[in-house]
């Protein structure tokens, strides 16, 4: 699977997310938001930082690129589509995935380690774990997501 890392000005993990991918014997490489192609890609991942320095809201601005509709042409063709972090808060304010992600609840930037448990493993990211519980990192503002449940 031929995977793109994007690169936006403000990206700082993307170096991770291609040692990972890397690691994990997927093809990839990390592409400037401008010289995105999605007919190249099975895949694309939106990695960690400060997209455009997230000046109005996070991923705000990188959320209304050129780059983001070309990855609403991969989603909607079925590609994998995936945002860590900062990428995550682009997919949301992109309109990709539903919801919205608001101010942490004691308003501070938060960074700490956290255990998250494996709820399916039919997803491309967690098919194959062994592990019930992952221990990862997180770091955000804004990064309480919240979605409506329609049937509540």
């Amino acid at each position: 699977m031929r995977t793109a890392v994007i690169k936006f000005p403000g990206t700082t993990c993307e170096t991770d997310v291609y040692r990972a991918l890397l690691e994990a014997g997927v093809e990839t490489e990390v592409v400037g938001f401008r010289d995105f192609d999605p007919d190249r890609y099975d895949a694309v991942v939106l990695p960690g930082g400060f997209s455009f320095g997230d000046y109005l809201r996070a991923g705000s601005i990188a959320a209304n690129t050129e780059v983001m509709r070309r990855v609403r042409k991969m989603a909607d063709e079925g590609k994998v589509v995936v945002g860590i972090c900062n990428g995550f808060q682009i997919l949301v304010e992109s309109g990709l995935l539903e919801g919205a992600l608001l101010p942490n609840l004691n308003l501070r930037f938060v960074s700490r380690w956290v255990y998250l448990k494996v709820a399916r493993r039919d997803t491309v990211l967690t098919r194959g774990l062994e592990k019930d519980v992952l221990r990862m990192p997180i770091a955000h503002a804004e990064g309480r997501y919240y979605h409506e449940d329609p049937d509540s």
